[in-house]
């Protein structure tokens, strides 16, 4: 099945070798500005049929019939394609719904967000391999003023729902983190505006890290007051460091 930003969307009868050249041939069959770095298939996991997602770089593929990129498509594959300048919201609902429905208590859905300063604000699919700089990517890339210096992971680390969090940096030029962040199933990435408070965004997990908190042991909160643009308090991530905290409150003034 082939959906999203195509002219025609709609089915095509299997055939062994069939790629995803063999069933989207060509640019002139998309909508005008395609998404050509990030498309996904969706594909049925026998004998369970769970999902798992696969990504998909369809310039690639396009240009290239037969190479690595052009990945070989099993029966029942789903090819979902997306313009570059659209939300991908609507697009991925029904996916998201259907991960959602096969989640058990062992295997969380395969979902991830992305909140703050990107184009695409949302929930969406995690892809196998997928790394931070893949979700920021899909979510429309960075918005104006983003803090290069303080991208926040928030991630589930036992079944209870307990939480930590890291921080990361991403490269002005490549806009990609130092190595590569693997995201796991429920990751909530968090991107700041350079020039706006971090509250709103970071209410969410500051709550959780305070209701997480046994008895007698101080949240997993750090403070800082005074003389820096953002002051108040930030979720304490592994081996944090004063200059870490600086930065989460945008620097000093």
């Amino acid at each position: 099945v082939l959906e999203g930003h195509v002219h025609r969307p709609g089915s095509f009868q299997w055939r062994e070798g069939l790629s995803v050249s063999g069933v989207l041939g060509s640019v002139e069959e998309m909508l005008p500005n395609p998404d050509l770095d990030y498309a996904l298939i969706a594909r049925e996991i026998l004998p369970t049929r769970r999902i798992e997602l696969i990504y998909v770089n369809l310039g690639t593929a396009i240009n290239n019939p037969g190479s690595a990129a052009d990945l070989l498509l099993q029966p029942r594959d789903q090819l979902l394609t997306f313009g570059a300048s659209q939300s991908r919201q609507a697009q991925v609902a029904q996916l998201l719904s259907r991960l959602r429905a096969q989640a058990s208590f062992e295997k969380p859905a395969l979902i991830v967000s992305v909140s703050g300063n990107v184009r695409f604000p949302g929930e969406y699919p995690l892809v196998r391999g997928m790394t931070m700089d893949d979700v920021i990517r899909f979510a429309g890339g960075l918005s104006a003023d983003s803090d290069l210096d303080y991208v926040l992971l928030e991630r589930q680390i036992d079944r209870r729902g307990s939480i930590g969090v890291q921080s990361a940096t991403l490269n002005g030029e490549t806009l990609q983190t130092p190595t590569p962040i693997a995201l796991q199933e429920l990751d909530r990435v968090i991107v700041f505006n350079v020039n706006e408070s971090r509250d709103a965004l970071l209410a969410g997990t500051l709550q959780r890290l305070q209701s997480q908190t046994a008895f007698r042991r101080a949240p997993e909160i750090i403070s800082v007051e005074g003389n820096v643009r953002f002051s108040g308090d930030y979720p304490l991530h592994q081996n944090a460091e004063l200059a870490d905290l600086l930065q989460a409150a945008g620097r000093l003034n």
